[in-house]
This record gives structure tokens, C-alpha cells and sequence, in this order.
């Protein structure tokens, strides 16, 4: 720890378990298969590490009682209005961040200095949707990259090369950030068009270009769906791909992804892979 902290290197959570991994895999194999929890313990004995070096570790403002009865009422208010449409007819929308190399911002309060350090650029995101009959649409995958007269190579290298090179029955886009109004349109045309032929409706995170008027009214001529909103900062409870999907196939990555180093595009191709195998499992 003190030799990455004094090569301003990132120092995180992750960082600490990969290099645990490296130095002594029989240790943690042995750890983890005494432990209920798994990896999650494995976690949070390295945030304690982390704790002691003077990190800083956030806990939950709300009880596990108040969480559960916003989830228990925003499924009653959503199954009143939208009955008539189970077995097929709703579809739970999630972004999740994926993250194939770590930044040193993440739960600090001032962001360490490290040379070159961009926080978002090792960043994609993964736009999964699942009806509520257990179909699965294909995976929506955003490679974080910034087009511009400096970038225009690296960028044309991802679009007409790299991309080439995923995995096949998923979608893919480079955009200079994750899920905003450009990338949702995208999702829409380029996803929902030819997934649904009914009148739907789509369970969404409360995001400006989820929910403003304009992009419910795109949503509703384009694609005969109607978004409903998640309660604000609850996403975690009430949106049934955090609760049931999210944890699982980051479980899996996790598994599938402690190898570290390679360059750019070999540890994007690394994220993706177990990613899309989750899912698809």
C-alpha cells in the first residue's frame, strides 16, 4: 500500500483483492470457502484494511424497514396501474457502470493526485433490460471515448476496429459519456424498435432523458411504451435487476476478472466477457 501510494498510483478496494489474488490465491480460495458470504466478506475485510489506512467507508442513511416498505409501495402502485400488462408486457431497464480499471477519487474527499489519471475514462456501461417473463433483450454496451480533433484516431480505431472484435447478439456504441439524451435515443431506435410490438411498459432509473416530457412522448410514438419512473435513490430496492441480477453477475466478473494489466482494449475485451456471460447464464 505504501509503495502505490508513493508512485501516486490508484490505491481502492479492488486494487487491494487483485493484488490478494496475485500473492496468495490459495489463501483466498481457503478464506472465501469458509465464509457464507463469499466475496462480499472477503470486501468488507479489506474496507476495514482500508479503514484503518484512513479511508473512508459510507453506510447506509436508511433502515432496512424504511427501504422495504418504498419497494413494497411502489410495486403496489405500479401492478394497480399496469395489470393488464404482466406476462411480457413490462420490461425493467438498468444501467450499470462497469469499471475495468480503478480510479482513485472513488470515496476519498478530495481525489488523490495521480499522473494522467482520468476518473471516468476506464468506464463503460451496460444498459440491461429483462421483461417480467424472463426474457432477456441484448445487452446495450457504451465504451466511454471523447471525439475531437486530439481523439479522432482512438476513436475511429474503437468505432471501425475494435468493435469488430465483440462479442456477437449484443450492441455496441462509443459516446463521450454514459446514459444521457443522445444514448437513450440510441437505445430506443436502435434496441426497443425491433424488441417491442405491443403496447409496454418500461420500469426505468429516474433519469432526466428517461423521464422528461420529451423523451416520454419519443418513447410513446416511436415504441408504444410508457416509462415509469423508479422512486428516486431507491433503485436498489425496487428495481428487480439491481436486487435479483446486478449482484450475481458482479459476483461472477469479479470471479472472471482478477487479472490485471494488459492494455486498454485487452482489459475492455476482459470486462466484457464475463459481463455478457452472466447475463446470458
Amino acid at each position: 500500500m505504501k509503495y502505490v501510494r508513493r508512485l501516486e498510483g490508484v490505491l481502492s478496494t479492488a486494487g487491494i483483492i487483485q493484488f490478494m489474488w496475485q500473492i496468495q490465491p490459495e489463501w483466498i480460495e481457503h478464506y472465501l470457502s469458509e465464509k457464507t458470504e463469499g466475496e462480499a466478506a472477503l470486501d468488507r475485510m479489506v474496507q476495514r484494511l482500508a479503514h484503518g489506512k484512513n479511508s473512508t467507508i459510507y453506510f447506509n442513511l436508511k433502515s432496512y424497514e424504511d427501504l422495504e416498505e418504498t419497494r413494497a409501495e411502489f410495486s403496489l402502485d405500479v401492478w394497480s396501474k399496469y395489470a393488464e400488462f404482466e406476462g411480457g408486457g413490462v420490461l425493467n431497464v438498468d444501467e450499470m457502470t462497469i469499471m475495468f480499471d480503478s480510479w482513485a477519487g472513488k470515496g476519498r474527499k478530495n481525489s488523490a493526485r495521480i499522473p494522467g489519471q482520468n476518473k471516468h475514462a476506464d468506464r463503460m456501461t451496460a444498459v440491461r433490460t429483462v421483461r417480467d417473463d424472463g426474457y432477456k433483450l441484448p445487452i446495450r454496451l457504451i465504451i466511454r471515448s471523447v471525439p475531437g480533433a486530439d481523439n479522432k484516431s482512438y476513436w475511429e480505431i474503437l468505432e471501425k476496429n475494435e468493435l469488430k472484435e465483440y462479442p456477437d447478439d449484443h450492441f455496441y456504441a462509443v459516446h463521450k459519456t454514459w446514459m444521457d439524451a443522445s444514448v437513450w435515443k440510441l437505445y430506443v431506435d436502435k434496441l426497443l424498435n425491433f424488441e417491442i410490438d405491443t403496447p409496454t411498459v418500461l420500469i426505468v432509473d429516474k433519469f432526466d432523458c428517461h423521464v422528461s416530457e420529451k423523451e416520454q412522448r419519443a418513447v410513446a410514438d416511436e415504441d408504444n411504451a410508457t416509462p415509469v419512473p423508479l422512486p428516486p435513490n431507491r433503485a436498489a430496492v425496487c428495481q428487480p435487476l439491481d436486487v435479483g441480477v446486478t449482484g450475481p453477475l458482479n459476483k461472477i466478473r469479479n470471479r472472471t476478472g482478477r487479472i490485471t494489466g494488459g492494455t486498454a482494449k485487452e482489459k475492455r475485451l476482459r470486462a466484457l466477457e464475463p459481463t455478457i456471460s452472466a447475463w446470458n447464464s
